[in-house]
């Protein structure tokens, strides 16, 4: 894989993560496709289980450094 795929593919998740209308996407794919739900999520990332809560039901957004705590948890359950 080229650096300019890596750089294309990061940019892609970061504008995922850091737009407030999809971050919830991703947290219900973990809780779909892992062995995790979100209580065990918002232990994993040390993100308040409430907020998480909330971010999966559209109602609130998670901040830059949340976000890139939930882009590395899944960074690292996809094994990428």
């Amino acid at each position: 894989m080229t650096t300019l795929q890596n750089n294309a593919e990061s940019s892609d998740i970061n504008s995922l993560l850091l737009n407030p209308q999809k971050q919830h996407v991703l947290i219900e794919f973990l809780v779909q496709y892992s062995s995790a739900d979100v209580i065990d999520l918002a232990h994993l990332l040390a993100i308040p289980q409430e907020k998480l809560l909330d971010v999966q039901n559209q109602k609130d957004c998670l901040d830059p450094i949340e976000s890139k705590k939930l882009v590395d948890y899944f960074c690292i359950w996809c094994g990428s």
